[in-house]
């Protein structure tokens, strides 16, 4: 997406098409770039505001307010993720100190609510990342913050969300996305990967396993779309004003691992 549009692409190799989007007066680009984060459902693509709260949704050629909430600015850094179409927001950080509680968004009132979980409930934290692997979540990195100080977390958190129930697992030998900014995660055809920095870490799930890779490489990448073995990688330049996007074999471009969860 950019100011004029969003363009659209079916498959790799494609032709890309240029769609005009209308915004509603209380919405625009830059706002939705910045302040939002994109997320897919069965039910259509959605823009939750970083922090909770607001919700616009893409509707054919228009970006249109869905929600009856505000900005609550207490879940900055939260993992967005979904379960059988609703929305979901673990953690964050607001008002001075990071969180560790798990919020939803209710489709019939349009407002966002707490999910009560039990268990080994983890230290609050902000940033990281999420895996799925069936109803578990597996979170990996952030950082526990207050007005005293900071805190990495290296140790893997678990949440079933059959039962809503926490427990712990291994630790990580370094600290993900310990800025709360570096990192980006791609789910794409069944994989799931996320980056930090020049780290790669992809989800086996037929291991069940987190492994690692690391490459400068890695430093550029903008999106992937995986294909079983081939992928196509879009890299960007240090000015982030162009691209280049290019079809790769997956076990050659990522090379040998050096870590696994």
């Amino acid at each position: 997406m950019d100011e004029s549009g969003a363009f659209l692409n079916q498959k790799p190799g494609s032709p890309w098409k240029k769609q005009a989007l209308l915004y509603q007066k209380d919405i625009d680009y830059k706002t939705l770039r910045s302040d939002f984060i994109p997320v897919s459902t069965t039910k259509g693509d959605f823009f939750v505001v970083g922090g909770c709260g607001m919700m616009y949704q893409w509707k054919g050629d228009s970006i249109v307010r869905i929600d009856e909430s505000f900005r609550h600015k207490n879940q900055f850094g939260s993992i967005i993720w979904v379960k059988e179409d609703t929305i979901f927001m673990t953690g964050g950080y607001g008002f001075f100190e990071s969180t560790n509680i798990t919020t939803y968004f209710d489709w019939d009132t349009k407002g966002w609510f707490h999910r009560k979980c039990v268990g080994d409930v983890p230290p609050t934290f902000s940033g990281g990342m999420a895996f799925r692997n069936g109803n578990e979540l597996i979170f990996i990195g952030g950082r526990s913050e207050s007005i005293n100080g900071f805190k990495d977390i290296r140790q893997v958190r678990k949440l079933d969300t059959q039962n809503w129930q926490w427990k712990v697992g291994s630790e990580v030998s370094f600290p993900w996305n310990p800025d709360g900014q570096s990192a980006v995660k791609y789910v794409k055809n069944g994989a799931q990967l996320a980056r930090n920095l020049s780290t790669l870490m992809e989800y086996d799930s037929q291991s069940n396993e987190m492994v690692a890779y690391a490459s400068e490489k890695f430093l550029n990448i903008a999106a992937i779309v995986p294909q079983d073995d081939i992928w196509m990688v879009c890299l960007t330049n240090h000015n982030f004003n162009s691209y280049d996007v290019q079809l790769v074999n997956k076990q050659a471009y990522l090379g040998e691992s050096f870590e696994r969860y």
